[in-house]
């Protein structure tokens, strides 16, 4: 997980108890095969889309779980890789 490497220690203490709430899901082989056979997919489709998006998107589907992002290229690997996009409701309630 990335977080604000110039963050104040008061500020990075606090980020860190944030981020401590999320799961952590350890190093498999087996990801990362898979984020290359994804990343050959959007590639056959020709959508060059940054590693990182793939992984995530990778995961999120592995875990059955939906991806909420705002970037640009995940409605795109979303409708390829079939992957689901949370779309907040009112208010952004989930």
């Amino acid at each position: 997980m990335e977080y604000p490497g110039g963050a104040r220690p008061k500020e990075a203490a606090q980020i860190k108890k944030w981020f401590d709430h999320i799961p952590y899901l350890t190093d498999d082989q087996k990801h990362w095969r898979k984020v290359s056979e994804n990343y050959a997919v959007l590639s056959s489709w020709g959508r060059p889309i940054s590693w990182n998006e793939i992984m995530t998107a990778t995961i999120a589907k592995k875990k059955g779980v939906g991806v909420c992002a705002h970037g640009m290229h995940f409605p795109i690997i979303a409708d390829i890789l079939k992957v689901p996009l949370y779309h907040p409701g009112y208010h952004g309630e989930f």
